[in-house]
């Protein structure tokens, strides 16, 4: 299983070079699912989808933005991911499936966290919420907008507070973070059995 989740910053409108970029990502690393956050644009058809996967051979959900923000995707090779429900929330999109060669259930949630307080603990509380199935693992990826501790924070200001509030999720839901590759950014991965 290989995911891939990306904060595209903007995928709107005469971002041709940026689709390219993402498709030829996408075709070279060949994801099982692949996780889009901030895409800032409007419902896709499917052939923009399949354009971007490299084939028809992908389901997908997505959520459009929100003034000029937001909008997320998740793409899954229809071939090794079997999609039962999917769910779009306020701050995260979800996929349920089972795995074709294992048989194993999963949920895939795809996060766009939001800046400030108020919603940032709604976020959690909605992730919270979701996480009340027993014997499904679960991977959590996208943007949360937020950090882990003060190192994960370049040039920017810190907040002790959000960052708890972001550890205390992990640990209630017995999450594991798992390190990311590529540039410096906010995306994050995690896994947990419930």
């Amino acid at each position: 299983m290989k995911i891939l989740s990306l904060n595209i910053r903007g995928f709107g409108i005469g971002k041709v070079s940026k689709f390219g970029d993402v498709s030829k990502l996408c075709i070279a690393e060949r994801p099982s699912i692949f996780a889009l956050q901030e895409m800032k644009c409007h419902t896709r058809e499917d052939r923009w989808v399949f354009g971007l996967w490299g084939s028809k051979d992908c389901g997908y959900i997505q959520k459009e933005m929100v003034g000029k923000s937001g909008g997320q995707m998740i793409i899954w090779d229809k071939k090794l991911f079997e999609v039962h429900s999917e769910l779009i929330s306020e701050f995260f999109i979800a996929i349920r499936g089972k795995w074709n060669d294992s048989g194993h259930e999963s949920i895939i949630i795809n996060v766009y966290g939001p800046h400030d307080d108020t919603n940032k603990k709604r976020m959690w509380e909605s992730l919270d919420n979701m996480q009340g199935f027993t014997g499904v693992s679960w991977v959590i990826c996208g943007d949360f907008n937020e950090v882990r501790d003060r190192s994960e924070r370049l040039n920017c200001e810190f907040f002790e507070n959000r960052a708890r509030m972001f550890n205390d999720f992990i640990d209630r839901n017995a999450l594991v973070d798992i390190p990311m590759g590529g540039g410096n950014s906010q995306e994050l991965a995690m896994m947990g059995l419930k």
